[in-house]
């Protein structure tokens, strides 16, 4: 499992992502790497789209204002109960997802940096996407070096464990 699948599938990179769940040894190939991303981000992509459904109604709701000539000025509407429902949901699986995702995603990255020879440790620049103005350097960098191919000195990552 600490050789890369070079050519692997959706089934087979999801398999072995999941497999090496918490592993920071070996190497992963580029279909790996991106096959993972693109489940990463359809596995997220519900929740998100929940949590936005849920912003937007609420914005909705709430920006709607009626005029009442017995009181003084504008009242205010009340956000629908269901735009907080879904609100709540969706932020709620957001975390849970992302929770569930953030070591085996930063373990096939970290082994993606390996089979194109660069140490693992590196793929921790992905965090400085936080630190606004400049965070953007960090995950172009970590973007250009996943876009990297594979090479033959990344081996040097395959040493059987002791």
């Amino acid at each position: 499992m600490t050789r890369p699948l070079y050519g692997a599938t959706f089934g087979q990179a999801i398999k072995r992502f999941f497999k090496q769940y918490a592993d920071f040894n070996g190497r992963a190939s580029r279909s790996e790497y991106w096959w993972v991303s693109l489940f990463v981000f359809l596995v997220q992509l519900v929740p998100i789209i929940l949590l936005m459904v849920g912003l937007i109604g609420m914005g909705i709701s709430t920006s709607s204002y009626s005029y009442d000539p017995y009181s003084y000025g504008y009242g205010s509407a009340a956000p629908a109960v269901g735009a907080i429902i879904l609100l709540v949901i969706g932020a709620i699986l957001t975390g849970l997802v992302s929770l569930a995702l953030l070591i085996p995603s930063f373990a096939v990255g970290w082994r993606r940096f390996h089979d194109a020879n660069f140490a693992g440790p590196l793929y921790l620049l992905s965090l400085a996407a936080a630190i606004p103005y400049i965070g953007w350097v960090g995950s172009v960098v970590v973007l250009v070096f996943s876009l990297m191919p594979s090479k033959v000195e990344g081996r040097r990552y395959d040493a059987p464990r002791a």
